[in-house]
C-alpha cells in the first residue's frame, strides 16, 4: 500500500526534470506532425522502438539513427519523435486555453492512475539530454515521472556517463526508459 501512496503522490506532484534534460520545442517551420512520407515512416518506426515493451515494464534500450542521416536531419527527426511522444502536437491541436488546460489535466490524472494500462497515446516526457557538470551530478538522482525517451550525442564522454548513471539506477525506475543517441555533430546542448 505503501507504494501505491509514493506512486500516486510521485505522479501529481511529479514536474519535467529541467536538471537533465532540455525539452524540445515545436520548429516555426513544423506546426504539426510532419507530412512528408520519410519523415512519418522513420517516425513510426522510432516510436514502435520507443512503445515496444513500454506497459509496465521497466527498461531501458538504446538505439541509434540510421547512419545515413546528416547530423541536421538526425536531430531534426529525434525532435520530431519528441514532440510526437510528448503530446505537443495534441496540445496544438486544442482549442484555446480550456482545451489545453483540460488535456493537461487528463494527462495528470491518468499518471495518477497506476493501476490503468499505458496507452500508446498517453504522453511521455521527452528531451535532450543535458551532460554539463551540474547534470552529471544530477543523472544518479533522476526517476522518470513517466516514460521518458533522452536524446544524447553518441560519442561524449559525458553522454557515456549519462548511460551509466541511468543504468545503475533503472532497477528504481517506475516507467520505461528510452536512449536515443544521435550521430556525432547533432548534439547542440542549450
Amino acid at each position: 500500500m505503501a507504494a501505491a501512496w509514493r506512486r500516486l503522490g510521485s505522479a501529481l506532484t511529479g514536474r519535467f526534470d529541467g536538471a537533465v534534460l532540455v525539452a524540445c520545442e515545436v520548429p516555426r517551420d513544423a506546426p504539426g506532425p510532419p507530412t512528408a512520407a520519410a519523415d512519418a515512416q522513420a517516425l513510426q518506426s522510432l516510436r514502435a522502438w520507443c512503445l515496444e515493451g513500454a506497459g509496465s515494464l521497466v527498461l531501458m534500450d538504446l538505439a541509434v539513427l540510421a547512419p545515413l542521416q546528416t547530423p541536421a536531419q538526425a536531430r531534426r527527426l529525434a525532435t520530431l519523435l519528441c514532440l510526437d511522444l510528448d503530446g505537443s502536437w495534441q496540445l496544438l491541436a486544442c482549442a484555446g486555453t480550456p482545451g489545453r488546460l483540460a488535456l493537461r489535466l487528463r494527462v495528470k490524472l491518468s499518471d495518477a492512475a497506476w493501476w490503468r494500462a499505458r496507452r500508446a497515446a498517453d504522453p511521455w516526457d521527452t528531451g535532450f539530454a543535458r551532460v554539463d557538470a551540474a547534470a552529471l551530478s544530477a543523472w544518479p538522482r533522476f526517476r522518470p515521472r513517466r516514460p521518458t525517451l533522452v536524446v544524447l550525442d553518441a560519442v561524449d564522454a559525458e553522454a557515456r556517463a549519462c548511460i551509466a548513471a541511468l543504468q545503475a539506477a533503472q532497477a528504481a525506475f517506475d516507467h520505461p526508459v528510452r536512449v536515443l543517441r544521435l550521430p556525432p555533430g547533432a548534439y547542440m546542448p542549450a
